[in-house]
């Protein structure tokens, strides 16, 4: 765990005493900490008021806005934010615009009640105690007991409890609909070979938070999004690319056979026709890649293109539609965006015989997996123009991500193919520690298995196996 503490040096020593043998990173300016949470993520912030201009977290008088609380409390909201000032305690108006605004989560003026509020936000119970029980319970479960944990707290302020129990119940109740879930899916395996298949989306440069199953398996997906482009700095992305890299070497790799990704509307730096990136970070960004994938032959980046394993043939495409045609607007998070006409070309380019089909964005038939963003014309490429409306394509998987509140699995109406939406990204932003969900199936190697939902009580994960 890393804390970000903008505050002085005295400071700065008193919470690193606190927090004991967590990380402390220390800046001295609001700049320098925004250019930080941009670039990784943190346990914890703790900022003070700020004596200097350069340091102040409300930067005009008499304002009721903070740009570092804000950022925080929008991008990182499973951070925890305390603000250590005995000026804001001492002053009732400050601490509770603080607390009001959502910024803050806690304010504090002492060793004593940082420590405290560093306990009850951060470190519910002892280290010891806490593997132990996150090992054997599932995400929903942990998110349960997280809840209880908070709302038994007798030292626990009032306005903690409410911000923190509030995202966590948020985050249940979308586990709960998920989890509800049951999928029948054709005949069993022919020849009794199956592959376990992971898939996640999404994790936007928290993908060091998502927890894995333990053992691995036999296939990893990951269908975009890699990175969090929210502010359209291609050389900060980069940086986070590069984190992704070496993610998948450190946890990814030794576990799985095969890892397969594409990307996604915010990798800009993958995409050489997108005008939010330079030609040298994209430049960067592909060496990084060529040089990554020259030393791990297990892994393949799939972009309008194909691979086999154990007899799949697996097909992945980052093609989104472009809002600036459907919406008249242009977004920083733009890459690989066509418009209809070149689209469709893209979209034809999908082979025939493919087993598992990536892409970024959800289809239209993937009811239930999306709010909003999903494409039509992607579902009708698919389809046959016949009053059955049968898939063209017959893939056992069809996984994808780029719809935040879409998470989950679907069988599709015909019996095939499975569709996937692996977003972690509000599973990880409402409870970053929780390690979101990773979708787990149980997958044939020749016709598609029967499988249904489980859960998997050691691995954080929801899983499909066969019947």
């Amino acid at each position: 765990m890393t804390i970000l503490c903008l505050a002085s040096p005295r400071t700065a020593a008193i919470v690193k005493a606190s927090a004991e043998n967590d990380k402390l990173h220390h800046v001295n300016s609001v700049k320098r900490a925004m250019e930080a949470l941009e670039k990784r993520h943190y346990t914890c912030l703790v900022a003070a008021l700020g004596t200097q201009a350069e340091s102040y977290i409300f930067p005009e008088k008499k304002s009721h806005h903070s740009p570092l609380l804000s950022f925080a409390a929008q991008y990182r909201p499973s951070m925890a934010r305390i603000v250590y000032s005995k000026h804001a305690c001492s002053h009732h108006s400050v601490s509770r615009l603080c607390l009001e605004s959502g910024a803050a989560d806690a304010v504090v003026s002492s060793p004593e009640t940082f420590l405290q509020a560093w306990r009850t936000l951060v470190r519910p119970s002892s280290p010891g105690e806490q593997k132990d029980a996150l090992s054997l319970m599932t995400p929903l479960d942990q998110r349960r007991k997280r809840e209880r944990q908070l709302l038994s707290a007798s030292n626990c302020p009032g306005d903690i409890k409410t911000v923190r129990v509030r995202i966590l119940e948020k985050t249940t109740k979308r586990l709960e609909d998920q989890y509800s879930r049951s999928v029948s899916m054709g005949p069993k395996s022919t020849n009794g070979k199956t592959l376990k298949v992971v898939h996640v989306s999404d994790t936007h440069n928290m993908h060091r938070f998502v927890q894995l199953p333990e053992q691995g398996g036999d296939l990893f997906l990951h269908t975009g999004d890699i990175c969090a482009n929210y502010h359209g700095k291609a050389n900060v992305l980069v940086d986070q690319f590069q984190d992704f890299l070496s993610w998948l070497h450190d946890v990814v790799c030794p576990i799985f056979k095969k890892v397969v990704f594409i990307a996604g509307n915010h990798d800009i730096y993958l995409d050489p026709t997108s005008k939010m990136c330079s030609s040298g970070e994209y430049k960067l960004a592909r060496k990084c890649l060529d040089d990554f994938l020259l030393c791990h032959a297990n892994v393949s980046y799939l972009e309008n293109a194909s691979t086999h394993f154990c007899g799949l043939h697996i097909y992945g495409t980052p093609i989104m539609t472009c809002r600036k045609e459907s919406m008249g607007k242009r977004y920083f998070s733009n890459a690989f965006e066509k418009p209809q006409a070149e689209r469709l070309l893209y979209w034809q380019m999908i082979p025939s015989d493919v087993d598992i089909l990536l892409t970024h964005m959800p289809p239209t038939s993937a009811h239930g997996l999306y709010r909003s963003t999903a494409s039509a014309d992607l579902t009708q490429a698919l389809q046959q123009s016949n009053k059955n409306g049968f898939y063209r394509y017959s893939p056992s998987l069809h996984a994808f991500g780029h719809d935040h509140r879409g998470f989950g699995i679907l069988r599709g109406e015909s019996g095939r193919p499975l569709y996937s939406n692996g977003s972690q990204e509000k599973l990880l932003q409402d409870d970053m520690y929780g390690g979101g969900t990773s979708l787990v199936f149980d997958l044939a190697c020749d016709p598609v298995v029967s499988c249904e939902i489980c859960y998997d009580n050691s691995n954080h994960s929801m899983g499909i196996t066969s019947l």
